[in-house]
Order: C-alpha cells, then structure tokens, then sequence
C-alpha cells in the first residue's frame, strides 16, 4: 500500500517499509508539512506487523538539502516544526526495526540529521554531507548529537564548526556511511542489504539496538549483570527450549512479566535461537515476511 502526500511518500510491500521525501523541485528541503509526515510515516512503519525493514530516502536530485530557507524567512520553522521533527527522529531511532538511510546528491544539515538517526547508511558515491548551520548564523538542533556518537567528537566539531562539505571516500572512511556503491548499482546493494535484515530475529533486532543506544549513558557492567537476571528469569519461565520450533502464548506472557520487558514483542512472536523446525514456526519471528 501507498500512502501519498505532498511532502512524504510511504509504501509498504515486501516486508519493507519505504519512506520517501517527495520535495524534489527543491532538493527535498524541510518545512512543516515534512516534519509533520515524516513523523507520520515512521510512526506507521514501526507499528506495522508486516514490515521488517524501514528504508528511508529522498526522490529526484538529493537525500535532503536541509531547512526550507523560504519557510524560514517567513517564519513558518518554529516551536511545532521541532516538535514534529524531533518525533520523526527519534521514532526511527527508537522502533525495534532496523532503519536503512539510502542517500544520494545533497545531504546537508537536516538531511545529515536524518541520516544520523537511521541505523545504517548506504550512500551513493555522488553523495555530499555537511552540517553548514552556523555558517548561516543558525544552531543545530539537538540530533547532532547523534552525529559525535558515530564518528567521535573531534570530527563531528569539525563538521558542525568548520562547515565542511565531504564526499562518499571521506564518509565512508570516518564511518559516517556503511558503504558506498555507484549510483546505477544503489537499488541492487540496498536489496542485498536488506535481504540479509530478513535472516535476523527482528525481537533479537529491537533489543539488540536499545542495548547499543543505552551503552552511551549507562554502565556496561551493570547492563550485563542486568541482562543476565532477565535471561535467568525467563530460563525458569521457559525450561529448556532445544528442539522447540517457537513459544506459545502463555509462555510469552509470563515471559512479559518475568523479564518486565517494556516493549512488546514483535506480533510474530519470540525467536527461540535453537528453532530447528522455522519453515513450520509461523509465529517464529525469524519466519520470513
């Protein structure tokens, strides 16, 4: 199904979830109508059962090339475009799938702060990235801070200070994107990427991800110790798991209590890591969408 928008487009099929930003007459420049779609968009992707994977993207010339400087001038970026803003990103951060930003041409100061907070980043090798905000006189807003956390604080200072404009080598070498393919070869390496999200428990995904954003405010040790009490919790809830393809229902009940995990699990239900039998697991969540 496609959702159209002015702004934003949404499409999911094949376990995929895409989310285009569809201001191309305008490099995808940001305004309200974005934030407020975007937000939308990811919301929708993230509580759909049938989406596995969630790739978002620009259509036409660019990724992003940042704040709508018109709507600015007018006085139309304020209070609730943040707000909007700050939902869309921290939505594709947060959602227990793993998050694909495909860039290409200009992806510079909001379109960077977009790609930050996908989990991985596939850029063509046309692709330019920057901050450029206080050049204009402007502070970047708080998703910057995504940026030091990927690449270290002394680069993210030179790109949010200095202004400066990289290409796809220099990305790539200081880990701001995964890859670099060809622009002619983007749609074939984004569908190998995503057919490998497709051979991973998306529960085993979700929790996997919040342990990774957690380890930047909280003490390692503790979260080990803090996971070993769960999986010793829910070792007594389950017994032994060998040779069973899937959990039943009132297993993963008490499991959601024992461990009082906040999040739900995904609707396919809890992986089992030793599943034997997956063609036969529908609930499995390693089952293929």
């Amino acid at each position: 199904m496609i959702l159209r928008d002015d702004s934003v487009l949404y499409e999911a099929k094949g376990g995929v979830g895409t989310i285009t930003l569809n201001r191309p007459a305008v490099l995808n420049a940001l305004h309200m109508p974005v934030a407020v779609e975007l937000a939308d968009a990811a919301e929708r992707a993230a509580k759909d059962p049938e989406v596995w994977t969630v790739v978002v993207r620009g259509a036409g010339r660019a990724f992003s090339s940042g704040m709508d400087r018109t709507a600015l001038s007018r006085g139309d970026i304020g209070e609730a475009f943040y707000r909007h803003w700050i939902r869309a990103l921290n939505c594709l951060e947060d959602m227990d799938k793993l998050v694909i930003g495909v860039l290409h041409g200009y992806c510079i100061g909001g379109g960077l702060q977009l790609a930050v907070a996908c989990d991985l980043r596939l850029a063509a090798a046309d692709v330019v990235l920057g901050l450029g905000a206080t050049r204009h006189g402007l502070i970047p807003d708080g998703s910057i801070l995504r940026l030091a956390r990927i690449i270290g604080l002394g680069r993210a200072k030179e790109l949010t200070l200095l202004n400066d404009h990289i290409g796809a080598p220099e990305a790539l070498g200081m880990g701001l994107v995964n890859w670099v393919a060809p622009a002619e070869e983007l749609d074939s390496r984004l569908a190998a990427v995503v057919e490998k999200t497709f051979h991973a428990s998306r529960t085993a995904t979700g929790h996997a991800k919040r342990l990774l954003h957690a380890s930047f405010h909280s003490d390692p040790r503790a979260m080990i110790e803090a996971g070993h009490s769960r999986a010793g919790r829910l070792h007594a809830v389950l017994g032994d798991a060998r040779g069973q393809p899937c959990v039943g229902r009132k297993a993963r009940g008490a499991l959601l209590s024992a461990s009082r995990w906040r999040e739900p699990l995904a609707s396919k239900g809890l992986a089992v890591q030793n599943c034997r039998h997956l063609k036969a697991a529908r609930n499995c969540d390693r089952h293929r969408p």
